[in-house]
């Protein structure tokens, strides 16, 4: 979300240079467009690894919560196992 928001901010700092000097400088608009893309990259670099370990850690939470519903249901099996 930073990185969107620094695009945000960085398209919009474009578009007032345009409304003030025009299209006829574009060097006018490399450093608005700049900040905008390093933003951007900035936050799909944080973003996409840390997406990746919440799916890789939900997966093993999920695993684990199998395996203890599992057990508890084999113990309660036990259980009324041995009270017959």
């Amino acid at each position: 979300m930073i990185g969107l928001l620094g695009t945000v901010s960085g398209m919009i700092s474009a578009f007032q240079t345009i409304g003030r000097g025009g299209m006829g400088r574009p060097e006018l608009l490399a450093g608005d467009i700049g900040e905008a893309l390093i933003t951007t990259a900035t936050g799909l670099v944080i973003g996409i690894p840390a997406m990746i370990a919440y799916f890789i850690l939900r997966n093993r939470l999920n695993s684990a919560m199998i395996a203890t519903a599992q057990a508890g249901t084999d113990l309660i099996e036990a259980a009324e196992e041995e009270s017959e």
